[in-house]
């Protein structure tokens, strides 16, 4: 759902990312060499951003979008990380502020119903998770709509 004027859009967006990392296993080999002997863990990240921007026809059947949005998104983030047999349990739920920029295209099927073709690079943040370094998402997604 969402608010369109002649060259201007505004709405809401929900996201939901869920990351499983597997155990890594390491050979005996590269043990010596290495300081992780395991590590596993995931990530459950839902968040919801208000997104505006700007729109341009370039035809009758194809509109092109960008814009950005702003919000908020509760982290949940869990795992564990093995030192030389010493093993390290990590669990952090926080809500963090995010950003993203988007642009998109919609292909008018009718005068009701389109398609959209968009793209979508999310900034999370750390957080509070000071192991991690500043997390981006790439997100290519497909939709279909309909024009009230």
């Amino acid at each position: 759902l969402g608010l369109q004027q002649d060259c201007f859009f505004l709405g809401p967006d929900l996201t939901h990312i869920g990351l499983w990392f597997d155990p890594l296993t390491i050979t005996s080999r590269w043990k010596p060499v290495l300081l992780i002997n395991d590590f596993h863990g995931d990530v459950e990240q839902t968040g919801l951003f208000i997104s505006g921007g700007f729109k341009y026809n370039l035809s009758d059947y194809v509109l092109f979008k960008i814009g950005g949005g702003i919000g908020i998104m509760n982290q949940e983030i869990s795992g564990s990380v093995s030192f030389f047999g010493a093993s390290e349990e990590y669990n952090e739920k926080e809500i963090i502020f995010i950003y993203q920029f988007l642009t998109e295209f919609n292909f008018n099927i009718s005068d009701k119903i389109h398609f959209g073709l968009r793209y979508r690079w999310l900034d999370v943040g750390q957080g509070e998770a000071d192991f991690l370094s500043s997390r981006d998402a790439h997100l290519a997604e497909l939709s279909i709509g309909y024009n009230f």
